[in-house]
């Protein structure tokens, strides 16, 4: 028996495995069949919106081959001792007063993407549909709004635009917060779109002005005009829209958006770099600083400022939000140095003489804003030379611009959500086109409870 069992037992063997090769195939088979099943239902899916995906994908492969063109120039400019040059820097040194900010119509990725759709030749732009984004104006209109909040909701409306086939122009006449002889967005960013208010406006039977969005999606009139009681509230409203834009936007489309509507004027890039001068030490090191940017004054519960909206955040004492900052050093031990931004003058001074307090072993590196005019408010608008003395409104904006450029510097940002100007800093801050360290790292505190309590720390990507 034991004869015959040591004979038979190889062709047992052998059966063994085939019968399992066999199984194995069946399963391979039926996987490879279901994924093609998924594959056929997600391709029948695939609505009219498929040909822009196909051209953000190409204009982000884009983006990825201008990457890594920058990197293989750098490579070739590479010293006998492997110290890499890199563009923007001296004697060894980056530049981090320079403006890194890209141009519409050299930019790739989606910034290029938003360019080319907006910037159609002038000849087309009586065939083309609109939606008017209507400014905040000076006087009447009862609606104050400041830079954080407009922008925030224009660039879901762009990205919405993109994904519908409209182009979004702006009824920025006589807008509050300009100071320049045209008294529009013009005064400190490049234009919006070759195609003019005029080509939106220009028969009034294909106008339409909406007081709410539950029915934007069957509009068929050629322009949109959406006043700012109404486009304020675009994120609450995404079940109204196509992919449910909103806050479930995706991240990579506000970043690309935030950074074609902000591309700034010569004349500013050239006063944001002499302020960064002016407040970069030049011990500064991107990679042991974190970035800090606070919005106070007008933000908190319970503020005096007359003329004012009332506030909207339970804000923190300057000791919470230096344990915060702390909690976040004994994370990264390497962090030496706070860039530290707000438009609270009391807050600037306390923070100050609280660090000057400090033993040398937990003592900052400060980096501030030494341009930055305070105003006591977030507003721009004439609230502000009322409540602060200040008495110009584009002072303020160069200020406001300098402290979120300041903080692009940092590869640590510690913010607090709640807060349309937060929102700008932390899309931007992902962005390799505008800041100055690699491999970032974003903390969010006091992210939902509203209370002072800093311990609750989640790394965002967006």
């Amino acid at each position: 028996m034991a004869a015959l069992w040591a004979k038979q037992k190889p062709k047992l063997t052998v059966s063994c495995i085939a019968f399992i090769l066999i199984i194995v195939s069946l399963i391979g088979s039926f996987y490879i069949r279901s994924h093609l099943s998924i594959l056929q239902v997600t391709r029948d899916g695939v609505n009219n919106d498929r040909d822009e995906i196909l051209k953000e994908v190409i204009y982000s492969q884009r983006e990825v081959i201008h990457s890594q063109r920058e990197v293989i120039h750098s490579q070739r400019d590479e010293g006998n001792d492997g110290a890499a040059q890199k563009v923007g820097t001296k004697n060894g040194r980056q530049d981090f007063h320079k403006v890194r900010w890209p141009d519409g119509d050299t930019a790739g990725g989606t910034v290029g993407l938003f360019y080319h759709h907006q910037n159609p030749p002038v000849t087309d732009c009586d065939q083309k549909k609109f939606l008017v984004f209507e400014m905040p104006k000076k006087k009447g209109d009862g609606h104050t709004r400041n830079i954080g909040s407009l922008y925030s909701s224009m660039i879901m409306w762009l990205s919405w635009c993109q994904l519908n086939g409209r182009i979004l122009v702006l009824d920025d006449r006589d807008w509050q917060l300009a100071e320049c002889s045209t008294h529009n967005t013009e005064c400190y960013f490049k234009p919006i779109s070759t195609c003019k208010l005029s080509h939106a406006i220009s028969d009034e039977s294909q106008v339409l002005r909406i007081k709410d969005m539950n029915s934007l999606k069957t509009i068929s009139e050629k322009t949109i005009v959406v006043p700012p009681r109404v486009h304020a509230w675009f994120p609450i409203h995404n079940e109204q829209f196509t992919f449910k834009i909103g806050w479930f936007h995706p991240c990579h489309r506000l970043r690309a958006a935030l950074l074609y509507v902000w591309r700034p004027q010569p004349w500013l890039v050239d006063v944001l770099e002499d302020n960064l001068r002016a407040a970069i030490p030049p011990w500064f090191n991107p990679k042991t600083a974190l970035g800090m940017p606070v919005r106070a004054s007008d933000k908190c519960h319970g503020h005096d400022l007359h003329h004012s909206a009332g506030g909207e955040l339970h804000c923190l004492t300057f000791e919470v939000l230096m344990k915060a900052a702390r909690d976040v050093r004994d994370m990264y031990p390497q962090i030496d140095t706070l860039v530290f931004t707000t438009e609270d003058p009391k807050l600037v001074v306390e923070v100050k003489s609280w660090n000057d307090k400090q033993p040398a072993d937990r003592k900052w590196k400060m980096v501030y804003n030494v341009r930055d005019v305070m105003q006591g408010t977030g507003s721009a608008s004439a609230i502000t030379v009322a409540t602060s003395g200040v008495t110009s409104k584009q002072k303020i904006m160069e200020s406001a611009l300098t402290s979120l450029h300041l903080q692009l510097r940092p590869r640590h940002l510690l913010y607090r959500f709640y807060t349309s100007w937060n929102l700008m800093a932390r899309l931007l801050h992902d962005s390799d086109q505008v800041t100055f360290a690699e491999d970032r790292l974003k903390f969010a505190y006091d992210h939902l409870s509203g209370k002072p309590s800093a311990a609750n720390f989640i790394n965002y990507r967006c």
